[in-house]
């Protein structure tokens, strides 16, 4: 299979799960937690013990992942808030989110080596 079609169909899958989270969470808060999941996943999957192959990655990570993620809907909403005259709402959504996907992405990668180097 191609790298290009590997990457469109995981972007696929990626993108319809985000849609049907935020169905479920509505933003900014769905976002929040898409982006924190988003975080933690890559970190894990494209941890360099992971016994995924280059293809693998490319489907999960470029597709799954990057189609799951998403930075500009983050920006969107933390605009929507600074717009309405709601700074500190704002500026708790930034640190919360920075925040919590960097703990996500450390889990990730902690679990990963854990998960990993038992094998």
């Amino acid at each position: 299979m191609s790298q290009a079609l590997l990457v469109m169909l995981g972007g696929a899958l990626g993108s319809v799960s985000r849609w049907g989270l935020t169905l479920l969470i509505p933003a900014p808060w769905g976002v929040w937690l898409i982006n924190l999941i988003g975080c933690a996943l890559l970190s894990f999957l494209m941890h360099p013990s992971a016994p995924l192959s280059s293809d693998a990655r490319l489907l999960l990570g470029t597709g799954v992942m990057g189609g799951f993620t998403t930075y500009s809907t983050f920006n969107h909403n933390v605009l929507t808030l600074l717009v309405a005259g709601q700074p500190g709402r704002a500026a708790w959504l930034a640190a919360a989110t920075f925040g919590a996907c960097l703990a996500g992405g450390a889990a990730g990668w902690l679990l990963a080596d854990r998960v990993f180097s038992a094998s």
